[in-house]
Protein backbone atom coordinates (compact mmCIF):
# COMPACT_ATOMS: atom_id res chain seq x y z
CA UNK A 1 0.00 0.00 0.00
CA UNK A 2 2.36 2.49 0.76
CA UNK A 3 5.27 1.35 -1.99
CA UNK A 4 2.07 2.04 -4.49
CA UNK A 5 1.16 5.34 -3.26
CA UNK A 6 4.84 6.26 -3.76
CA UNK A 7 4.99 5.36 -7.21
CA UNK A 8 1.53 6.96 -7.50
CA UNK A 9 3.73 10.43 -6.68
CA UNK A 10 6.46 9.37 -8.37
CA UNK A 11 4.61 9.23 -11.71
CA UNK A 12 3.04 12.44 -11.29
CA UNK A 13 5.55 14.39 -9.94
CA UNK A 14 7.43 13.11 -13.45
CA UNK A 15 4.73 13.99 -15.18
CA UNK A 16 4.24 17.39 -13.70
CA UNK A 17 7.85 17.90 -14.65
CA UNK A 18 7.72 17.28 -18.02
CA UNK A 19 4.82 19.50 -18.36
CA UNK A 20 6.71 22.44 -17.18
CA UNK A 21 9.56 21.54 -19.28
CA UNK A 22 7.72 20.93 -22.47
CA UNK A 23 6.36 24.06 -21.98
CA UNK A 24 9.28 26.10 -21.59
CA UNK A 25 10.30 24.41 -24.72
CA UNK A 26 7.80 24.88 -26.64
CA UNK A 27 8.01 28.86 -25.90
CA UNK A 28 11.61 28.40 -26.44
CA UNK A 29 11.09 27.07 -29.62
CA UNK A 30 8.38 29.69 -30.46
CA UNK A 31 9.55 33.05 -29.51
CA UNK A 32 13.74 32.08 -28.57
CA UNK A 33 14.33 30.06 -32.23
CA UNK A 34 11.41 30.28 -34.48
CA UNK A 35 13.38 27.84 -36.76
CA UNK A 36 12.46 25.02 -34.76
CA UNK A 37 9.01 25.32 -35.45
CA UNK A 38 9.65 23.87 -38.63
CA UNK A 39 11.48 20.88 -37.09
CA UNK A 40 8.81 18.77 -34.87
CA UNK A 41 11.58 16.17 -34.45
CA UNK A 42 13.61 18.27 -32.88
CA UNK A 43 11.60 19.88 -30.71
CA UNK A 44 9.97 16.38 -29.75
CA UNK A 45 13.87 14.63 -29.08
CA UNK A 46 14.10 17.62 -26.12
CA UNK A 47 10.88 16.38 -24.72
CA UNK A 48 11.43 13.10 -24.71
CA UNK A 49 15.14 13.45 -23.01
CA UNK A 50 13.54 16.46 -20.64
CA UNK A 51 11.42 13.69 -19.58
CA UNK A 52 14.25 10.59 -19.04
CA UNK A 53 16.03 13.69 -17.16
CA UNK A 54 13.39 14.55 -14.49
CA UNK A 55 12.37 10.91 -14.15
CA UNK A 56 15.17 10.15 -11.78
CA UNK A 57 14.72 14.10 -10.54
CA UNK A 58 11.39 13.44 -9.27
CA UNK A 59 11.70 9.51 -8.11
CA UNK A 60 14.87 10.94 -5.41
CA UNK A 61 12.42 13.83 -4.59
CA UNK A 62 9.81 12.13 -3.56
CA UNK A 63 11.39 8.76 -2.58
CA UNK A 64 14.06 10.27 0.13
CA UNK A 65 12.48 10.71 3.26
CA UNK A 66 12.90 13.85 5.39
CA UNK A 67 15.07 13.70 8.67
CA UNK A 68 13.42 12.79 11.74
CA UNK A 69 12.73 15.95 13.86
CA UNK A 70 14.53 16.16 17.17
CA UNK A 71 12.69 15.20 19.72
CA UNK A 72 12.32 17.82 22.50
CA UNK A 73 15.01 17.08 25.31
CA UNK A 74 12.09 16.16 27.88
CA UNK A 75 10.86 13.49 25.53
CA UNK A 76 13.70 11.20 25.68
CA UNK A 77 16.37 12.50 28.68
CA UNK A 78 16.59 11.27 31.80
CA UNK A 79 15.98 14.01 34.69
CA UNK A 80 19.08 16.38 35.17
CA UNK A 81 20.49 14.35 38.00
CA UNK A 82 22.11 17.84 39.83
CA UNK A 83 20.55 21.19 40.16
CA UNK A 84 23.83 22.58 38.12
CA UNK A 85 26.64 20.50 36.07
CA UNK A 86 29.85 21.78 38.10
CA UNK A 87 33.30 20.52 36.40
CA UNK A 88 34.21 18.58 33.48
CA UNK A 89 34.49 21.25 31.17
CA UNK A 90 37.64 20.41 29.73
CA UNK A 91 36.39 16.34 28.99
CA UNK A 92 33.24 18.53 27.21
CA UNK A 93 34.92 20.33 25.06
CA UNK A 94 37.46 17.33 24.41
CA UNK A 95 34.28 14.74 23.39
CA UNK A 96 32.45 17.63 21.72
CA UNK A 97 35.23 17.58 19.21
CA UNK A 98 34.61 13.43 19.07
CA UNK A 99 31.44 14.03 18.14
CA UNK A 100 31.98 16.71 15.24
CA UNK A 101 34.63 14.83 13.74
CA UNK A 102 33.14 13.05 10.54
CA UNK A 103 34.18 9.00 10.01
CA UNK A 104 36.82 7.88 12.61
CA UNK A 105 35.74 7.62 16.36
CA UNK A 106 31.96 6.48 16.12
CA UNK A 107 31.55 5.47 19.70
CA UNK A 108 32.79 7.47 22.72
CA UNK A 109 33.18 5.18 26.17
CA UNK A 110 32.80 6.68 29.13
CA UNK A 111 33.06 4.07 32.31
CA UNK A 112 33.61 4.92 36.06
CA UNK A 113 31.97 4.03 39.54
CA UNK A 114 28.88 4.19 40.65
CA UNK A 115 27.50 8.05 41.44
CA UNK A 116 30.80 9.64 39.60
CA UNK A 117 28.62 11.91 37.25
CA UNK A 118 28.34 9.36 33.65
CA UNK A 119 24.93 9.76 32.71
CA UNK A 120 25.54 13.65 33.95
CA UNK A 121 28.11 13.90 31.07
CA UNK A 122 26.38 11.84 28.73
CA UNK A 123 23.23 14.48 29.21
CA UNK A 124 25.73 17.67 29.12
CA UNK A 125 26.55 15.77 25.50
CA UNK A 126 23.66 15.38 24.18
CA UNK A 127 22.04 18.86 25.24
CA UNK A 128 25.29 20.93 23.53
CA UNK A 129 25.02 18.60 20.10
CA UNK A 130 21.33 19.58 20.63
CA UNK A 131 22.25 23.38 20.55
CA UNK A 132 24.67 22.80 17.80
CA UNK A 133 22.45 20.71 15.70
CA UNK A 134 24.95 18.02 15.38
CA UNK A 135 22.68 15.39 14.52
CA UNK A 136 18.96 14.97 12.46
CA UNK A 137 18.11 12.68 15.60
CA UNK A 138 18.61 11.68 19.44
CA UNK A 139 17.87 8.28 20.76
CA UNK A 140 18.39 7.52 24.46
CA UNK A 141 18.37 3.82 25.71
CA UNK A 142 16.98 3.26 28.28
CA UNK A 143 14.13 5.71 27.21
CA UNK A 144 13.29 7.73 30.38
CA UNK A 145 9.69 7.89 29.60
CA UNK A 146 6.39 6.40 30.75
CA UNK A 147 4.65 5.18 33.50
CA UNK A 148 5.84 1.93 34.78
CA UNK A 149 5.95 1.68 38.70
CA UNK A 150 8.60 -1.58 38.17
CA UNK A 151 12.08 -1.63 37.90
CA UNK A 152 12.23 -1.41 33.65
CA UNK A 153 13.37 -4.85 32.26
CA UNK A 154 17.63 -4.87 31.33
CA UNK A 155 18.70 -4.10 27.90
CA UNK A 156 19.52 -6.26 25.60
CA UNK A 157 20.20 -5.71 21.54
CA UNK A 158 17.30 -6.48 20.01
CA UNK A 159 15.51 -5.08 22.76
CA UNK A 160 17.68 -1.81 21.43
CA UNK A 161 17.42 -2.18 17.84
CA UNK A 162 13.15 -2.59 17.77
CA UNK A 163 13.56 0.53 20.41
CA UNK A 164 15.86 2.26 18.16
CA UNK A 165 13.28 1.17 14.81
CA UNK A 166 10.42 2.80 16.28
CA UNK A 167 11.95 6.26 17.02
CA UNK A 168 13.15 6.75 13.47
CA UNK A 169 10.29 5.68 11.87
CA UNK A 170 9.91 1.55 11.58
CA UNK A 171 7.45 0.77 14.04
CA UNK A 172 6.82 -2.52 12.76
CA UNK A 173 10.63 -3.59 12.73
CA UNK A 174 10.10 -6.23 15.52
CA UNK A 175 7.95 -8.16 13.16
CA UNK A 176 11.34 -8.77 11.26
CA UNK A 177 13.56 -11.25 12.01
CA UNK A 178 17.15 -10.39 14.17
CA UNK A 179 19.19 -9.99 11.12
CA UNK A 180 16.60 -8.25 9.33
CA UNK A 181 15.96 -5.77 12.12
CA UNK A 182 19.73 -5.03 12.25
CA UNK A 183 19.83 -4.32 7.98
CA UNK A 184 16.38 -2.54 8.79
CA UNK A 185 18.37 -0.05 11.25
CA UNK A 186 20.94 0.23 9.15
CA UNK A 187 19.05 1.67 6.42
CA UNK A 188 17.05 4.12 8.98
CA UNK A 189 20.41 4.85 9.97
CA UNK A 190 22.29 5.55 7.01
CA UNK A 191 19.79 8.73 5.72
CA UNK A 192 19.05 10.14 9.24
CA UNK A 193 22.33 11.52 11.03
CA UNK A 194 21.78 10.08 14.43
CA UNK A 195 23.55 10.56 18.20
CA UNK A 196 23.14 7.03 20.06
CA UNK A 197 22.91 7.26 23.86
CA UNK A 198 22.87 3.56 25.73
CA UNK A 199 23.20 4.41 29.49
CA UNK A 200 24.42 1.67 32.15
CA UNK A 201 25.58 -0.95 29.82
CA UNK A 202 26.83 -2.75 33.21
CA UNK A 203 22.94 -3.46 33.93
CA UNK A 204 22.24 -4.73 30.16
CA UNK A 205 22.03 -8.37 29.34
CA UNK A 206 24.10 -8.34 26.47
CA UNK A 207 27.64 -7.12 27.26
CA UNK A 208 28.81 -4.36 26.84
CA UNK A 209 32.09 -5.40 24.08
CA UNK A 210 29.45 -6.48 21.74
CA UNK A 211 26.78 -3.71 21.68
CA UNK A 212 30.24 -1.38 20.58
CA UNK A 213 31.49 -3.78 18.31
CA UNK A 214 27.77 -4.45 16.21
CA UNK A 215 27.05 -0.56 17.02
CA UNK A 216 29.94 0.26 14.59
CA UNK A 217 28.52 -0.75 11.00
CA UNK A 218 25.34 0.78 11.73
CA UNK A 219 27.11 4.23 12.61
CA UNK A 220 28.34 5.01 8.93
CA UNK A 221 28.62 7.21 7.71
CA UNK A 222 27.96 9.94 10.21
CA UNK A 223 25.93 8.88 13.47
CA UNK A 224 27.74 8.00 16.64
CA UNK A 225 26.93 6.75 19.82
CA UNK A 226 28.23 7.67 23.64
CA UNK A 227 28.32 4.32 25.69
CA UNK A 228 27.95 4.80 29.88
CA UNK A 229 29.04 2.01 32.23
CA UNK A 230 31.16 1.22 35.45
CA UNK A 231 32.77 -1.52 33.77
CA UNK A 232 35.61 -0.71 31.51
CA UNK A 233 35.09 -0.43 27.40
CA UNK A 234 38.27 -2.04 25.53
CA UNK A 235 38.29 -2.46 21.61
CA UNK A 236 37.69 0.28 19.12
CA UNK A 237 35.97 2.45 21.18
CA UNK A 238 37.26 6.20 22.14
CA UNK A 239 37.66 5.22 25.95
CA UNK A 240 36.97 7.65 28.62
CA UNK A 241 37.98 6.68 32.26
CA UNK A 242 35.62 8.80 34.74
CA UNK A 243 37.06 10.39 37.86
CA UNK A 244 36.02 12.26 40.58
CA UNK A 245 35.30 15.97 40.57
CA UNK A 246 38.40 18.34 41.59
CA UNK A 247 38.28 20.18 44.18
CA UNK A 248 37.16 23.26 43.30
CA UNK A 249 34.29 21.89 41.56
CA UNK A 250 33.52 19.66 44.70
CA UNK A 251 33.33 22.56 47.00
CA UNK A 252 31.30 24.42 44.32
CA UNK A 253 28.62 21.67 44.66
CA UNK A 254 28.73 21.04 47.87
CA UNK A 255 28.14 24.64 48.76
CA UNK A 256 25.07 24.84 46.30
CA UNK A 257 23.52 21.57 47.49
CA UNK A 258 23.76 23.03 50.68
CA UNK A 259 21.98 26.55 49.59
CA UNK A 260 19.47 25.06 48.23
CA UNK A 261 18.48 22.27 50.76
CA UNK A 262 18.27 25.54 53.60
CA UNK A 263 21.72 24.11 55.53
CA UNK A 264 23.79 27.66 56.06
CA UNK A 265 26.29 26.32 58.08
CA UNK A 266 27.57 24.31 55.01
CA UNK A 267 27.26 26.89 52.74
CA UNK A 268 28.91 29.71 54.93
CA UNK A 269 31.55 27.38 56.11
CA UNK A 270 35.32 28.21 55.07
CA UNK A 271 37.20 26.18 52.49
CA UNK A 272 39.29 24.80 55.25
CA UNK A 273 36.37 23.36 56.84
CA UNK A 274 34.89 22.06 53.34
CA UNK A 275 37.86 20.12 51.89
CA UNK A 276 38.24 16.86 53.96
CA UNK A 277 34.78 16.62 51.96
CA UNK A 278 35.81 16.45 48.41
CA UNK A 279 39.06 14.61 49.60
CA UNK A 280 37.25 11.72 51.61
CA UNK A 281 34.29 11.99 48.70
CA UNK A 282 37.29 11.54 45.74
CA UNK A 283 34.93 14.12 43.84
CA UNK A 284 32.02 11.81 43.28
CA UNK A 285 28.76 13.87 43.17
CA UNK A 286 26.86 11.63 44.62
CA UNK A 287 28.78 11.11 47.92
CA UNK A 288 28.70 14.88 48.37
CA UNK A 289 25.21 15.22 48.12
CA UNK A 290 24.75 12.37 50.45
CA UNK A 291 26.77 13.87 53.06
CA UNK A 292 25.51 17.13 52.42
CA UNK A 293 21.97 16.09 53.47
CA UNK A 294 23.21 14.35 56.35
CA UNK A 295 25.30 17.74 57.65
CA UNK A 296 21.59 18.95 58.07
CA UNK A 297 21.60 16.52 61.61
CA UNK A 298 25.50 15.74 62.12
CA UNK A 299 28.72 17.75 62.62
CA UNK A 300 31.24 17.15 59.78
CA UNK A 301 33.25 15.06 61.51
CA UNK A 302 31.04 12.42 62.76
CA UNK A 303 30.02 12.16 59.30
CA UNK A 304 33.40 12.02 57.64
CA UNK A 305 34.86 9.43 60.15
CA UNK A 306 32.87 6.26 59.09
CA UNK A 307 34.84 7.59 56.06
CA UNK A 308 38.02 7.10 57.77
CA UNK A 309 39.32 4.17 56.35
CA UNK A 310 38.24 3.89 52.89
CA UNK A 311 40.03 5.19 50.07
CA UNK A 312 38.48 6.41 47.15
CA UNK A 313 40.98 6.81 44.80
CA UNK A 314 42.41 3.31 44.91
CA UNK A 315 38.75 1.64 44.07
CA UNK A 316 38.23 0.57 40.76
CA UNK A 317 34.87 -0.58 38.96
CA UNK A 318 33.32 -3.53 39.57
CA UNK A 319 35.26 -3.66 43.05
CA UNK A 320 33.37 -4.33 46.45
CA UNK A 321 35.05 -1.89 48.03
CA UNK A 322 33.30 1.37 46.42
CA UNK A 323 29.99 -0.64 47.04
CA UNK A 324 31.19 -0.71 51.27
CA UNK A 325 31.98 3.04 50.27
CA UNK A 326 28.31 3.65 49.25
CA UNK A 327 26.78 1.49 51.74
CA UNK A 328 28.65 3.68 54.29
CA UNK A 329 27.23 6.84 53.43
CA UNK A 330 23.60 5.20 52.84
CA UNK A 331 23.47 3.47 56.15
CA UNK A 332 24.40 6.96 58.07
CA UNK A 333 21.69 8.77 55.94
CA UNK A 334 19.29 5.97 56.85
CA UNK A 335 19.49 6.15 60.41
CA UNK A 336 18.54 9.90 60.64
CA UNK A 337 14.80 9.44 59.13
CA UNK A 338 12.20 9.06 60.50
CA UNK A 339 10.25 5.58 60.39
CA UNK A 340 7.68 6.88 58.09
CA UNK A 341 10.03 8.40 55.67
CA UNK A 342 12.00 5.22 55.36
CA UNK A 343 9.03 3.36 54.70
CA UNK A 344 8.44 5.81 51.63
CA UNK A 345 11.78 5.47 50.84
CA UNK A 346 11.48 1.23 50.75
CA UNK A 347 7.90 1.68 48.68
CA UNK A 348 9.57 4.11 46.11
CA UNK A 349 12.46 1.51 45.22
CA UNK A 350 9.55 -0.28 43.11
CA UNK A 351 10.06 2.81 40.55
CA UNK A 352 12.33 2.62 37.98
CA UNK A 353 15.96 4.44 38.63
CA UNK A 354 16.10 7.77 37.04
CA UNK A 355 11.98 7.64 36.08
CA UNK A 356 9.86 7.05 39.07
CA UNK A 357 6.80 8.45 39.51
CA UNK A 358 4.50 11.21 40.03
CA UNK A 359 2.97 12.36 43.48
CA UNK A 360 -0.32 10.28 42.72
CA UNK A 361 1.71 7.20 42.26
CA UNK A 362 3.84 7.44 45.32
CA UNK A 363 0.93 7.80 47.36
CA UNK A 364 -0.99 5.00 46.36
CA UNK A 365 2.20 2.92 46.51
CA UNK A 366 3.11 4.10 50.05
CA UNK A 367 0.38 3.08 52.40
CA UNK A 368 1.15 6.24 54.26
CA UNK A 369 -1.46 9.11 55.01
CA UNK A 370 -1.47 11.47 51.66
CA UNK A 371 -1.59 14.57 53.84
CA UNK A 372 2.12 13.65 55.34
CA UNK A 373 3.37 12.52 51.69
CA UNK A 374 4.77 15.99 51.11
CA UNK A 375 6.69 16.38 54.30
CA UNK A 376 7.91 12.93 54.11
CA UNK A 377 9.34 13.54 50.22
CA UNK A 378 10.98 16.65 51.66
CA UNK A 379 12.47 14.90 54.31
CA UNK A 380 14.07 11.66 51.64
CA UNK A 381 15.05 15.13 49.21
CA UNK A 382 16.89 16.80 51.89
CA UNK A 383 18.92 13.98 52.45
CA UNK A 384 19.57 13.57 48.86
CA UNK A 385 17.71 9.61 48.62
CA UNK A 386 15.77 10.84 46.09
CA UNK A 387 15.77 13.47 43.48
CA UNK A 388 12.94 15.28 42.02
CA UNK A 389 12.15 16.14 38.32
CA UNK A 390 9.87 19.58 38.19
CA UNK A 391 10.82 20.15 34.68
CA UNK A 392 7.23 19.50 33.41
CA UNK A 393 4.72 22.07 34.31
CA UNK A 394 2.55 19.38 34.05
CA UNK A 395 3.75 16.75 36.68
CA UNK A 396 6.64 16.39 39.01
CA UNK A 397 8.06 13.07 39.50
CA UNK A 398 10.06 11.70 42.07
CA UNK A 399 12.66 9.33 42.01
CA UNK A 400 15.84 7.05 43.14
CA UNK A 401 19.65 6.83 41.81
CA UNK A 402 20.37 3.06 40.36
CA UNK A 403 22.93 2.93 43.88
CA UNK A 404 20.27 4.52 45.51
CA UNK A 405 17.71 1.77 44.89
CA UNK A 406 20.35 -1.09 45.16
CA UNK A 407 21.47 0.36 48.83
CA UNK A 408 17.32 -0.22 49.39
CA UNK A 409 17.01 -3.46 48.72
CA UNK A 410 20.11 -4.44 50.05
CA UNK A 411 20.61 -6.66 53.10
CA UNK A 412 21.32 -3.55 55.45
CA UNK A 413 17.64 -2.41 54.74
CA UNK A 414 16.52 -5.83 55.08
CA UNK A 415 18.20 -6.24 58.64
CA UNK A 416 16.64 -2.66 59.78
Amino acid sequence: MHKNRRLVIVIIASSALALIMALLSNVAASFLAPTFASRPRLVWAALLVTFLLSLPLAMYLTGRQPPIPVSPPADFLPPAPYARFYGRETLIDDLMDVLREPGARMVVGIDGLGGIGKTAVARQLVERSLNEKLFEAVIWEPRATGGATTVSTPLTWQSFVAAAGRQLGAPDIQRLSPVEQSERLAELMARTKTLLVLDNLETARTYQAEFAQRLAPLLLPASKAILTSRRRFTGDVFAVHLGGLDEESSLQLARHEARIKGIERVFRSPNEKLRALATKTGGSPLAIKLIVGQLHHLPLDTVLASLENVHFDQMESGDDEYIVFYKGIFWRSWRVLSREARRLLVSMSIFSPGLGGTLEMVIAISGINPSRIPQRLDELWRASLIEVDSASLDQTRYYLHPLTQYFVRSDIVKEE
